[in-house]
């Protein structure tokens, strides 16, 4: 996707998050160059299209609040949010 100045657009970018400290970088950086952030679920709800069963799993933490642990939201994230392993399911905290 290129980013043209005085151009709208739209960029679709996934993040793992394993290392809170560099992606917050990355996004404060972009956000300081005039970036702006929304989560797909806040944009679907605001845009022409709607949010389905084909969006799930979607996050619910802006990159601001991931990785802070004086966040209420991002410690219930730690807590309640489920990963599969080879040995069952097991919270990501």
């Amino acid at each position: 996707v290129l980013l043209k100045q005085g151009k709208g657009c739209l960029v679709l970018l996934g993040v793992r998050w394993r290392k809170p400290e560099k992606e917050k970088k990355f996004f404060t950086l972009a956000q300081n160059a005039g970036i702006h952030f929304t989560l797909l679920s806040s944009w679907l709800k605001e845009g022409p299209l709607r949010e389905d069963e084909s969006f799930t799993g979607m996050p619910s933490l802006s990159w601001e609040q991931y990785g802070d642990l004086d966040d209420d939201d991002f410690l219930q994230h730690l807590t309640k949010t489920k990963v599969s392993t080879g040995g069952g399911k097991r919270s990501v905290s």
